[in-house]
C-alpha cells in the first residue's frame, strides 16, 4: 500500500511538473521548452478564445520564436504580478504579457528588444466632460483630482496613478486596484469615475461596451514593450532579440507591419 501510495504520489507530481508551472522544487525543466507565462484579460495580446484556450498577438509571436529556434511552447495564464517571480524561478520561462519595458523591472530581470509600442489609456462614461490639451490627451493632474480611479494591479498605469496620489497633486483622489480591466471596467459609473489601462485594452473595452464608455489618450510619455526573460537567460535573450529583429522590421516610431497584422486579426 505504501508503495502504490508513493507511485501515486510521483505520478501526481508529474503530471503538476507538466502544466503551466512547477508547484515543486525539484521538478525538472525541459530545456527543450519555452514556459511563456501570461494573464489572459488583456485584448488583443492576450485572452481567451470561446474555447478557453490563451490567443493573442503576444501568443502568435512567441510561438513563432519558439518555432523558428526549434522549442516546444507551453503557455501558462498567471496574475499579472506573478509573472515576475514565475519567470525568475525558470531560466526558460518567458513573459508575454504586454510588459512595459521599466528601470524597475530591469532590475529582476532582462527584457528582450522592443516590439511594439503604447501609451496609457483612460476610460470613462461617454458624456463625462474630460479636460484635453491641445493634442487631445487628458490632463492627468486635472481629470484625476479627486477622482476615484480604477487601475489594473502590478501595470504601470497602477504606477502612474499611485505616484500622482502620493505627489499630493490630486487632491482627495483615490485608486482601486483590480486583477484586470476586464473586471474593473464594470465599476465605471459607479464606483469608479474612471479605469486607466493600456490603448489597445481600452479600445477593445470601448468596442464592446456599445457607448457606454469612451476612451482618452493621458498625457504622458508612449512606453515600449518587450517579452521579460530571466536574469541569467543571456543566451535565450540573444536567440529571441535575432528572431524579432527578422521578423517584426520595427521602425523607430514603433511600427511594425506584421505585429499590426496581428492586432487587425485579434481586434
Amino acid at each position: 500500500m505504501k508503495r502504490f501510495l508513493a507511485k501515486t504520489f510521483c505520478l501526481i507530481l508529474s503530471i503538476i511538473c507538466l502544466g503551466c508551472s512547477c508547484l515543486f522544487s525539484g521538478c525538472k525543466i525541459d530545456p527543450n521548452t519555452l514556459y511563456v507565462y501570461t494573464n489572459a484579460s488583456f485584448p488583443p495580446y492576450e485572452y481567451l478564445d470561446k474555447n478557453g484556450n490563451v490567443v493573442g498577438v503576444d501568443i502568435d509571436i512567441i510561438k513563432e520564436v519558439g518555432k523558428r529556434l526549434g522549442y516546444k511552447v507551453r503557455v501558462c495564464d498567471v496574475e499579472f504580478g506573478a509573472i515576475f517571480m514565475k519567470v525568475q524561478n525558470n531560466p526558460n520561462a518567458i513573459g508575454a504579457a504586454g510588459i512595459t519595458i521599466t528601470e524597475e523591472r530591469k532590475q529582476s530581470g532582462l527584457f528582450s528588444i522592443p516590439y511594439t509600442v503604447s501609451r496609457q489609456f483612460v476610460l470613462v462614461e461617454k458624456d463625462e466632460q474630460v479636460p484635453l490639451n491641445d493634442n487631445g490627451e487628458v490632463i492627468a493632474k486635472e481629470y484625476f483630482k479627486n477622482k476615484t480611479i480604477g487601475v489594473q494591479l502590478s501595470t504601470t498605469g497602477n504606477v502612474l496613478i499611485n505616484d500622482l496620489i502620493l505627489s499630493g497633486e490630486l487632491g482627495s483622489a483615490k485608486s482601486f486596484e483590480y486583477k484586470n480591466a476586464l473586471v474593473g471596467q464594470e465599476d465605471i459609473g459607479s464606483k469608479l469615475n474612471c479605469f486607466v489601462i493600456d490603448i489597445l485594452p481600452a479600445k477593445n473595452i470601448e468596442r464592446n461596451e456599445n457607448g457606454r464608455l469612451k476612451g482618452y489618450p493621458i498625457d504622458e510619455e508612449p512606453e515600449w514593450y518587450g517579452f521579460y526573460l530571466n536574469k541569467n537567460s543571456t543566451e535565450l535573450k540573444e536567440k529571441i532579440d535575432g528572431v524579432l529583429q527578422e521578423l517584426l522590421n520595427i521602425d523607430k516610431d514603433g511600427f511594425s507591419q506584421y505585429v499590426q497584422d496581428l492586432i487587425d486579426k485579434h481586434s
